[in-house]
């Protein structure tokens, strides 16, 4: 049995007995979905863990979508636990045989008391972290909720694993506008408190994540 040598862009790997072969790289896509329109999205509403229906304008946005994505070939599906993420995801998986899996990883970032309030009564609870919560979030320090700390310590490596259980795959997933923002920014290195600078998905829109061999790269639509 012999040795062989093979160069690698300087590098030289020695192996006995065989050729090792060099990481063929795999494209995988992932269609990260913001939820259609609702309720309290028309009424300005903070949502976090609570939920509100779909309107009839957000049905029409995700059937607008379902149109869009049924041509890339889904060949898997996951959702938030929230109920607005769960019936956007069954409206774009309508009349398919792909299973939806829910994953809580997914779901918006936690609100605490201000959840199902207006914006406008949000800030007056507390002024300083409204504030915070927009532009500055390494400041947002909430009395109850989530930090965006603890966001993306289970959102990211949601999105990371969903890589790993799907490489080669088309993959839909529904989730929530700041969980969606927190995302991008990770896969675009961009800092938390540039929060305010990073666009916004709209209702029905998605950011298509491709990854390619150990390369990201990502897209709104």
């Amino acid at each position: 049995m012999g040795w062989f040598r093979i160069f690698e862009r300087n590098k030289i790997v020695i192996c006995t007995g065989y050729i090792l072969q060099k990481e063929e790289k795999i494209e995988t896509k992932l269609y990260l979905v913001r939820h259609g329109e609702t309720i309290w999205n028309i009424d300005s509403r903070m949502q976090g863990h609570k939920n509100s229906p779909l309107t009839e304008k957000g049905r029409e946005q995700v059937e607008i979508l379902r149109k869009k994505l049924i041509r890339k070939t889904i060949s898997a599906a996951y959702t938030s636990t929230l109920e607005r993420a769960k019936e956007t995801a069954r409206i774009i998986l309508e009349n398919s045989e792909v299973p939806l899996i829910e994953r809580a990883s997914l779901n918006e970032i936690g609100l605490g008391e201000w959840e199902g309030k207006t914006f406008a009564e949000a800030k007056e609870l507390d002024s300083e972290q409204f504030n915070n919560f927009w532009k500055f979030p390494t400041r947002y320090s909430p009395s109850s909720g989530e930090t965006y700390y603890e966001l993306q310590n289970r959102a990211i490596p949601e999105i990371y694993r969903i890589f790993k259980e799907n490489a080669g795959g088309r993959v839909l997933i529904v989730s929530h506008w700041i969980t969606i923002k927190i995302i991008y920014m990770h896969f675009n290195k961009i800092e938390l408190d540039d929060i305010a600078k990073v666009p916004n998905a709209d209702n029905g829109s998605y950011l298509k994540i491709q990854k390619n061999g150990k390369l990201f790269s990502t897209e709104f639509h």
